[in-house]
């Protein structure tokens, strides 16, 4: 049973090497969206041996790279995968964008292809409507932002003040202390304003 015991410990501690061999690449999680005109990348660094810094490259056809960012310092750890971001400030935008993350000295992430749109439009839809009880709200469009929603009665008097995750695709409200007839939600992220309306039964 110990010897058992101790066989299950020794394949645990190997899942992170494990998996960065079966995957080719330490560099797991790789992923982008795009927020405000800009590329937002994400990804982690799976435990192991320390690397001497990263490099994150661009490209408009997938073959040819050029460096858009270097960080020279120690990454990745030992005992904890580590996560890790960057924004591309200026993509180019109304086409397919291309991403690639270097580990120094030799240890490259698979391609990431971004589809950057000139103006991304946050659209925010509220359901079911009318609602009685509960107010469901669809964001698209957005990613790690915080927004601060506002509800406003017929008579644009405020009702309501939340604090959103717009991480999540559907936010739930509860509306039950709201008056019946139509209400407006103002959603802003502290640059932009966006609004929708719902009518209460």
């Amino acid at each position: 049973m110990r010897k058992q015991f101790y066989i299950g410990v020794l394949l645990l501690s190997l899942v992170p090497a494990l998996r960065a061999q079966l995957i080719g690449s330490r560099i797991i999680n790789f992923d982008g969206f795009v927020v405000n005109n800009s590329v937002g990348l994400r990804f982690t660094v799976s435990r192991g041996q320390a690397c001497t810094g990263y490099n994150v490259y661009h490209s408009l056809d997938s073959l040819n790279f050029s460096p858009i960012y270097q960080y020279a310092g120690i990454c990745g750890s030992t005992t904890k995968d580590e996560q890790f971001s960057y924004t591309h400030s200026n993509p180019i935008p109304n086409q397919v964008n291309y991403y690639q993350v270097e580990l120094i000295p030799s240890d490259k992430s698979r391609i990431l292809r971004v589809f950057v749109t000139e103006t991304p439009r946050v659209l925010v839809l509220p359901f079911p409507n009318p609602a009685k009880d509960i107010l469901n709200i669809r964001i698209s469009n957005t990613s790690n932002l915080k927004l601060y929603a506002f509800v406003f009665s017929p008579f644009g008097a405020p009702e309501k003040q939340f604090t959103i995750d717009a991480q999540l695709d559907v936010i739930t409200f509860d509306i039950q202390s709201l008056p019946s007839g139509l209400h407006a939600i103002i959603l802003t992220d502290g640059n932009q304003v966006f609004s929708t309306k719902f009518l209460k039964e």
